[in-house]
């Protein structure tokens, strides 16, 4: 997620130093001007920050996920109990292999 995050935010960057490098190449196109209106400008860098600053949270944010407990099976990733490893199915599958190796 984070680096989808960082990706928008450059591509916002993008857009905004295009546009104005569009209304200095080509300065007849009403879009580049709307675009390119102070306001339209501070409303994208705006957005571009923010998605920024959520990257960087949840990159500070990114050890916290690994202190819940996952009660999940380690093998298929099936929920399973709390304090068990692996989930039925898969306990029998192993115990199956087990058992049948001669």
């Amino acid at each position: 997620m984070g680096n989808s995050l960082i990706t928008l935010g450059v591509i916002l960057l993008v857009v905004i130093v295009g546009a104005h490098i569009g209304q200095m190449a080509l300065p007849g196109l009403p879009y580049l001007d709307e675009l390119c209106k102070i306001q339209q400008t501070q409303w994208l860098l705006y957005g571009a920050g923010a998605s920024f600053a959520a990257a960087l949270l949840l990159r500070i944010l990114a050890p916290v996920k690994n202190l819940a407990p996952k009660n999940r099976c380690r093998k298929c990733d099936n929920p399973i109990p709390r304090k068990d490893a692996y989930c039925a199915k898969c306990l029998r599958e192993m115990k199956y292999k087990t058992q049948n190796r001669s």
